[in-house]
């Protein structure tokens, strides 16, 4: 694994008076990050690098993620049970069952996406 400084190959120098320092500190410290991660954060959302996720906002995904996939296996347990005859369903109930079921997988691989792009943001890209 590389360190920082491997990583980053530049750096920002931001003059601040006293009012707009202690301020951005507040900011910092509600966020629970460090001042040159939120100012990554900043400047890539700025240029349309997409999210760049701070620890807190990890979790909450990590969470959603979680919750899909309990979803995503009970009802594929569900229609397990409804294709070995355990449970009667109405064709229409199977329909969207299944519907449902795909667009929680989708909704996963798009969240997964989401975490592993802001992960790897900070690997060079070569020219």
């Amino acid at each position: 694994m590389k360190n920082a400084s491997e990583r980053f190959i530049r750096s920002a120098h931001v003059r601040l008076d006293q009012a707009e320092d202690s301020r951005f500190q507040e900011v910092v410290e509600h966020l629970q990050t460090s001042r040159s991660q939120l100012l990554r954060k900043m400047i890539r959302e700025q240029i349309g690098e997409g999210p760049d996720l701070l620890p807190q906002e990890f979790k909450v995904l990590d969470e959603a993620v979680y919750q899909v996939a309990a979803i995503g296996r009970n009802l594929n347990q569900l229609l397990r049970a409804i294709h070995a005859g355990q449970v009667q369903a109405v064709p229409q109930h199977q329909a969207l069952m299944g519907e449902i079921l795909s667009r929680i997988e989708s909704l996963k691989k798009d969240i997964l996406v989401v975490i592993e792009r802001s992960r790897n943001r900070t690997v060079r890209r070569e020219p």
